[in-house]
């Protein structure tokens, strides 16, 4: 039986696949290999009629999370490249439309911590707690 000259042969992809595998073996990286540490989470309650731009201020800087829509709830993760463990952090209401930015008391941030923020049409009875 005659094979067919464009038909690669087993030996030949063998070789092929031995070459390659340990090229990749490089490119993945096990998740618990170094993950570092588990972003904290925030969960917030808009029972507000605006719509909220939430935000992470840390050292002076703020970093946004993202949008709270009115009469809704969003998570958000925040992750450890803007607030790592061991960092304090306030969090900022901001209104869509309004000048006034509301800013929650301090909270020091652990590794997979929870924040739960329930904000309030009047954003200065708004609550967070930790779980």
């Amino acid at each position: 039986m005659r094979r067919e000259r464009w038909a690669p042969s087993f030996r030949h992809a063998a070789v092929a696949l031995a070459l390659v595998l340990p090229a990749l073996e490089g490119c993945v990286r096990p998740r618990w290999a170094g993950a570092g540490p588990e972003p904290a989470t925030l969960q917030v309650t808009n029972r507000g009629w605006a719509d909220i731009t939430v935000s992470v201020e840390r050292g002076g800087a703020r970093h946004r999370l993202g949008l709270a829509p009115a009469l809704s709830d969003r998570t958000f993760r925040i992750p450890p490249e803007i607030a790592p463990p061991g960092e304090t952090i306030a969090l900022l209401a901001d209104p869509v439309g309004s000048d006034a930015v509301y800013r929650s008391p301090s909270v020091q941030l652990e590794s997979g911590l929870v924040l739960v923020w329930t904000l309030q049409d009047n954003l200065v009875q708004s609550s967070l707690r930790t779980r």
